[in-house]
């Protein structure tokens, strides 16, 4: 009994300093005085509200699109010890979907055909990513990076020109043109290869590798 109290003495001593080792909860929090929001050009692009509508048409068919978005998701973080995110500034989720499962048919898993949109902090800077839920096309992954400026490279994907006139039904609009690097190896009919975006309105006009281009025909955007 001699030799083991010592012993017993040691591990509970050994338990309470481990224990006082990790961080105390309260010095985890941070209080957000201010929550920091991405660049202006997030929101002008991606971030329109919930319910609005977007309607492309297939060029040279009669073939529709309509996306709507569903939802609009914003969140940060304000504890440091627990999940490494950049506290007290927003990260961003927008989920659109397809009205066209024909063209954009749903994961055979049976999840809904949709377009998502992500922007991430990464210290003073975010990054957009893309991703689809369809049997039918392929995600962008990380495409751009904002604040941008032209020339700017993201997974092959270059800021092509920011100043881009396109006249379509829907109107005229000076559009981000963001094209995808030729070079690369595309083994998918359905990658993207020209992408272009108007502030206030979004998605104008998206180009595939097997020459589909689909652009906006009508839209509103809730206010």
């Amino acid at each position: 009994m001699k030799k083991t109290l010592p012993l017993i003495l040691s591990i509970l001593g050994l338990t309470f300093y481990l224990s006082s080792c990790g961080p105390d909860e309260d010095s985890c929090l941070v209080n957000c005085e201010e929550i920091k929001k991405a660049p202006q050009d997030a929101r002008d692009y991606f971030l329109q509200p919930t319910g609005s509508w977007w309607e492309y048409e297939l060029l040279d068919s009669n073939i529709v699109d309509t996306l709507r978005m569903f939802s609009v998701d914003s969140n940060y973080s304000d504890n440091k010890c627990t999940d490494g995110s950049d506290v007290c500034q927003y990260s961003y989720n927008t989920f659109l979907h397809h009205s066209n499962v024909d063209y954009f048919p749903k994961y055979s898993s049976g999840v809904e055909s949709h377009e998502a949109f992500g922007i991430y902090p990464m210290g003073n800077i975010w990054t957009v990513v893309h991703s689809g839920a369809n049997d039918a096309t392929a995600g962008l992954g990380h495409f751009l990076t904002l604040p941008f400026s032209l020339g700017d490279k993201s997974n092959y994907i270059e800021v092509f020109d920011t100043d881009t006139d396109l006249n379509t039904t829907a109107g005229n609009f000076k559009c981000l043109h963001l094209s995808r690097d030729k070079n690369q190896q595309l083994n998918y009919d359905k990658r993207i290869m020209n992408l272009y975006m108007a502030k206030d309105v979004g998605l104008i006009r998206f180009e595939f590798k097997d020459g589909d281009i689909w652009q906006l025909k009508s839209y509103k955007i809730n206010q």
